[in-house]
């Protein structure tokens, strides 16, 4: 994990790559927006499966923790952006507000990127 440089109290999962693409540890992004249970962001992500597959495939590896077998996730930036938008917990805010400046990163928010998105129409 690493800690955003602009803001010290909000420490940002390291992502890595898998296929070519930057994926973030589900765990990792639960203690990210400071879920008590961390193994229950798991279940936020399987209820909303089929949305997060909208943004591509849900990377996932069959796991044994303690006797107990599960699956864990890794997801790409727009998978986490969104189980983030879903997560209610008290860390939620600034994990969002951590995300969606790294978006803004990569596209500037430019009007183009605005309307890019279908955010604006012309």
């Amino acid at each position: 994990m690493t800690t955003n440089p602009k803001n010290h109290d909000v420490i940002l999962p390291t992502p890595i790559m898998m296929d070519g693409e930057l994926r973030i540890n589900d765990l990792l992004l639960a203690e990210m927006l400071g879920f008590v249970k961390p193994f229950n962001i798991r279940n936020l992500i399987r209820r909303h499966l089929e949305y997060l597959e909208k943004f591509g495939t849900v990377f996932t590896v069959k796991t044994v923790t303690r006797g107990q077998r599960g699956t864990e996730f890794f997801l790409t930036e727009e998978q986490a952006s969104y189980i983030g938008m879903l997560s209610q917990t008290p860390k939620a805010a600034e994990g969002r507000i951590a995300l969606i400046k790294a978006s803004r990163n990569a596209c500037h928010l430019t009007i183009d990127c605005w309307a890019g998105l279908g955010l604006l129409s012309f």
